[in-house]
């Protein structure tokens, strides 16, 4: 083999593995560049999303209680939770609007009742809502001092997952686990527009079983009815009445939004209250467990749990 011969192999072998290196480095730069177009899409959708769903909760929270009455006027019946659908920015978005004290407010009944009393009446409230889940209240620990305030979903449920879909379902499949028990409000009940369930669980030791089903057929007939009404017509004595006044209401202060993101990748759920008392507490989860949010908005009176 001649030396000219020799020399040609050996620039032939340095242009392929001249070759091959720039092959790796082009691929290593694309797939670079595909990673950072990926991340930059997802800001981007994270984005869109978040200002979609504080849009929403802007709109539909701070207008909640004119919602509903509209709604109240339309069905001439007392309506408690509106589902609806809206699309934002080519995501569709599956909303639940509702009013917390139109529900039992499981603080309110811990402290009047009891914790075991008050899981038992939690249970039976529950037991028609066509869920797996198993009411048991988180006890306080005993250093605390009084009753530590249920503030999740995760203290009123045993196990240690309770994802959003076992609480609400879906548009097409509905649960009404959070339609009939709550953590947020003042504590009182919205007479309104409470269930009867929830109606004679909260007014046992005040209001006889026929006193609660003459409140079900007056607010039939009065859809304005009012605690000062109420108790005229119940002819109750200045005792009962305030008494009466520390666990109903004829209007509410505390209304809840669910905001569900489905998508081909994963869902994301958002519950939002507003709340009567100051401050703002964003907690989020995963689907096992509850980790204290990052950002902290206290400039509006609400609590967000997001997963």
């Amino acid at each position: 083999m001649s030396i000219q011969s020799r020399q040609s192999g050996f620039v032939l072998l340095m242009t392929l593995v001249l070759l091959s290196v720039v092959a790796v480095t082009m691929v290593a730069v694309a797939r670079r560049s595909f990673s950072a177009a990926l991340r930059a899409h997802e800001q981007h959708t994270r984005l869109q999303h978040r200002w979609a769903v504080l849009t929403l909760e802007s709109t539909l929270l701070d207008h909640a209680a004119s919602f509903l009455t509209d709604a109240e006027e339309d069905r001439f019946e007392p309506v408690a939770q509106l589902r609806f659908d809206v699309e934002l920015a080519g995501q569709r978005y599956e909303l639940l609007l509702a009013d917390e004290q139109a529900k039992v407010n499981l603080n309110a009944l811990r402290a009047r009742r009891g914790h075991d009393q008050a899981e038992q009446l939690a249970g039976d409230l529950l037991a028609e809502s066509q869920t797996l889940l198993r009411v048991m209240l988180t006890r306080p620990s005993p250093l605390a001092a009084g009753h530590a305030a249920f503030g999740s979903f995760q203290q009123i449920f045993s196990g240690d997952r309770v994802h959003p879909h076992e609480l609400i379902g879906t548009r097409d499949a509905p649960r009404d686990v959070t339609s009939r028990v709550t953590c947020w409000g003042d504590g009182r009940l919205n007479l309104r527009r409470a269930d009867p369930a929830g109606l004679a669980a909260v007014c046992q030791g005040v209001l006889g079983h026929g006193e609660v089903q003459e409140i079900i057929e007056l607010r039939r007939d009065l859809p304005h009815l009012t605690i000062g009404m109420l108790a005229r017509q119940l002819e109750l004595d200045r005792k009962r009445q305030e008494k009466l006044n520390l666990i109903l209401t004829d209007r509410s202060s505390c209304y809840s939004l669910w905001t569900v993101a489905p998508s081909d990748r994963v869902t994301r759920y958002r519950f939002t209250t507003t709340s009567p008392a100051g401050g703002e507490n964003v907690m989020a989860s995963s689907a096992a467990r509850w980790s204290p949010g990052a950002a902290i908005d206290r400039s509006r009176s609400r609590t967000t749990l997001i997963w």
